[in-house]
């Protein structure tokens, strides 16, 4: 149907680009606004896992970054109901960034696994 041909080329957007055009928050909240749409695509909802663990370790050590940001990447992902290595993976870089940013919690994002 009309769903899995917008997957199709959601995806294959993901794949030419590798990413490179979703910055920021941008990839944890598009995983949030398709899964509160009804999409269960786990290849997609991997991709854009994928895609913001890379920019947590692309800026997550930065000023620019607040802790407030790589909270809510965290949270909108776990709330698209998101699990497996990636998951775990990306759990882990941002409690890392957590920490590195003093924040006292970090914790808390372990608890997700």
């Amino acid at each position: 149907g009309k769903t899995k041909q917008f997957v199709k080329r959601v995806m294959k957007r993901l794949l030419l680009t590798q990413g490179t055009d979703i910055r920021g928050r941008k990839a944890s909240d598009a995983a949030f606004n398709f899964a509160m749409a009804g999409i269960t695509d786990l290849t997609l909802f991997e991709s854009l896992v994928y895609i913001t663990r890379m920019e947590l370790v692309r800026t997550g050590h930065r000023s620019s970054t607040k802790v407030k940001d790589v909270l809510q990447m965290v949270e909108k992902l776990a709330a698209s109901g998101v699990q497996g290595l990636e998951a775990e993976k990306l759990f882990d870089v941002a409690a890392s960034c957590l920490e590195k940013k003093r924040w006292r919690d970090s914790s808390g994002i372990i608890n997700l696994l």
